[in-house]
């Protein structure tokens, strides 16, 4: 099940972050980063990571014979793999630089180190040349080159840990905040608020909020909040009294509920296979508002009262989203959803 997947990637992501927190090397850590960005789905990073254990000389594949997610990954491996070349450098800066990181030096960079995390974990500094080497032109490029090599090394290993811990942190938090949603909406959240966009932002925090554990006051209020948004978002009439199709009874278009009860008058009579999921939406509505404004007096409503209250004002939502209510890429002239969800 997606929930346990969810599961399993949360506490694999902690983890992570832990172990890259810890300084361990990313040769070792490289293949739980893997499984973790599998797990998420988020392919383009797990193929980085694939390239990342196990360096270009293993997967020397053309950008023809990879794979969209292939090719990403490999261009963000390239982006963090640019060394500089021994052409651009100057040896004499280099020599006079080896006591501090001469990388720092290095503003151009045209090649890629394309060895694995262990290939470059494993490279060393030269020893210093005496006195008669340094005299030798030879000598001093070989010197160079593999200075310059361990210098970069050094470099891009630092540009990958900080790269790998922000990626893995981003992620984590976007999934810790997938599972509050979803263990406390079901597992049509997730769908539920992509589509919803910005006018469900408040739900997903208010989701967070449960987990974190905040007030009921706070989070029932934030279930209102949420029903009234929706009703001053998605209206699209001029006002004046609207009669329900569903109880035909009248009120007057002004406040942000009157404004949400119309929408999803307008929603039943577009969607006849949806009309008991609408109604159902209406009762929701009212007392998701209800509830919310209780929640104004910290007093007098329960952390069970306010959960529900978000529970009411998600049913809402979701309704909204399987008749095709909100506006989407492919809306119609007419300000009509052209497709909503089919299950």
């Amino acid at each position: 099940m997606w929930a346990d997947r969810l599961a399993e990637a949360d506490s694999l992501g902690a983890e992570l972050l832990r172990r890259i927190e810890a300084n361990e090397p990313l040769s070792v850590i490289a293949p739980a980063a893997r499984r973790f960005f599998v797990l998420i789905d988020d392919r383009p990073l797990a193929a980085w990571m694939r390239l990342e254990a196990d360096g270009l000389e293993i997967d020397q594949r053309t950008a023809e014979e990879r794979s969209k997610d292939e090719r990403d990954g490999a261009l963000l491996f390239s982006a963090l793999r640019r060394a500089a070349q021994l052409a651009d450098i100057d040896l004499d800066q280099v020599l006079e630089s080896a006591s501090r990181p001469a990388s720092t030096e290095f503003v151009k960079r045209g090649v890629v180190m394309y060895q694995s995390l262990a290939d470059l974990e494993s490279k060393t500094p030269p020893e210093e040349l005496d006195a008669a080497s340094r005299q030798s032109r030879i000598m001093r490029e070989a010197w160079a080159a593999l200075r310059l090599q361990f210098d970069e090394a050094r470099r891009i290993l630092n540009l990958e840990r900080q790269t790998l811990h922000r990626l893995v942190l981003e992620r984590h938090e976007l999934l810790r905040s997938e599972r509050a949603v979803n263990d406390l909406f079901g597992e049509d959240a997730s769908m539920v608020l992509k589509v919803g966009g910005r006018a469900l932002e408040e739900l997903r925090a208010a989701a967070v909020g449960v987990r974190a554990g905040h007030s009921a006051s706070s989070l029932g209020q934030q279930a209102r909040t949420v029903v009234m948004a929706l009703g001053r978002d998605l209206y699209a009439g001029s006002g004046g009294t609207h009669v329900s199709p569903i109880d035909g009874k009248s009120h007057e278009v002004r406040q942000e509920m009157n404004k949400l009860h119309a929408v999803l008058d307008g929603l039943w009579e577009q969607t006849p296979n949806r009309r008991k999921m609408i109604e159902d939406a209406q009762r929701s509505a009212d007392v998701a508002y209800e509830l919310g404004s209780k929640a104004k007096n910290p007093l007098a409503i329960t952390r069970d009262e306010a959960v529900e209250a978000l529970r009411e004002a998600y049913r809402v939502a979701h309704a909204i989203c399987f008749a095709g209510g909100f506006p989407t890429r492919d809306q119609t002239a007419d300000g009509t959803s052209s497709s909503a969800p089919t299950s």
